[in-house]
C-alpha cells in the first residue's frame, strides 16, 4: 500500500464542500471507499452511487460518514435510470487517479431518474 502524504487541505463553507482533501496516489486495486483519520475527523473517498436507489445511496452513503443532500427528481426519457441515481454532486472519486477525500458529514446531492409519459425504448 503507498504511503499516503497529505498535499492539500479540506475547507468547509457555508454546510457544503469547498475542496477536498488531496492525499497520495490512488491504490491499484480500490473498489471500495477508502477511509483514514485526520486530527480526529474521517475522510473517505468518495461512492459511485450510479444506479443505486435512493435508498441503497442512502445505505452507502451512511457506511462512510456522508448524508444525502438534496434529491431532485427528472423525467428519464431514454429510460436507463428509472427510480435510480443518475448522478451526484459531488461525483465518485474511488476510481480518480489521485486520492480524494472527503470529511465525514458531506452531504450528497442526487439527481434520480422517474418514468416519462411514454413507453420506455
Amino acid at each position: 500500500m503507498p504511503s499516503r502524504k497529505a498535499l492539500g487541505t479540506a475547507l468547509v463553507g457555508a454546510g457544503t464542500l469547498a475542496a477536498a482533501l488531496l492525499v497520495g496516489t490512488q491504490p491499484a486495486s480500490a473498489t471500495s471507499p477508502f477511509c483514514t483519520v485526520n486530527n480526529g475527523v474521517q475522510f473517505c473517498q468518495m461512492p459511485d452511487l450510479s444506479g443505486d436507489s435512493l435508498s441503497q445511496a442512502r445505505s452507502e452513503l451512511s457506511s462512510v460518514g456522508f448524508q444525502v443532500g438534496r434529491v431532485s427528481f427528472f423525467v428519464d426519457n431514454i429510460c436507463n435510470n428509472i427510480n435510480t441515481v443518475a448522478s451526484q454532486n459531488p461525483r465518485e472519486t474511488v476510481s480518480a487517479p489521485n486520492l480524494i477525500l472527503f470529511p465525514q458529514g458531506t452531504s450528497v446531492d442526487l439527481r434520480i431518474g422517474t418514468r416519462p409519459n411514454h413507453p420506455c425504448p
